[in-house]
């Protein structure tokens, strides 16, 4: 991710690595390789392991495609339209397969809202 400034304005510019694609292909079919074997073992072909792995690499090769990226960004600009004030996301500015330009947004790392929280819990339990 990389900075950017525009009429004054801090906008986050993603861009995919060349060669990150085929790389992630290859892993992938190391990966239904692996799954393979491991349902070909007596014994482990309750755990399913290769439909696992199918599922993953879907799920993965999806975050890749930065246009995605920008697509479920601009619905979770339209389903929480009405929380501004509570959540915000990223505008989407600009975005095609590779390259995805969007406003920058501070924000807080999730875990210094939760690791309080479980504190608590574990205080009270």
């Amino acid at each position: 991710v990389y900075v950017a400034w525009r009429n004054g304005q801090k906008l986050a510019v993603k861009v995919r690595h060349p060669g990150v694609e085929e790389q992630i292909m290859t892993d992938f079919s190391i990966m239904q390789a692996v799954g393979k074997f491991v349902d070909s073992v007596p014994g482990l072909g309750w755990v399913n392991a290769r439909a696992s792995m199918e599922q993953f690499s879907h799920t993965i090769a999806a975050q890749t495609r930065l246009d995605i990226e920008g697509n479920h960004l601009d619905i979770f600009n339209q389903n929480f339209r009405g929380a501004t004030s509570r959540c915000g996301f990223p505008t989407v500015l600009f975005k095609s397969h590779s390259v995805l330009i969007e406003t920058f947004e501070e924000g807080q790392v999730v875990t210094q809202l939760v690791v309080p929280y479980t504190r608590h819990l574990k205080r009270i339990a």
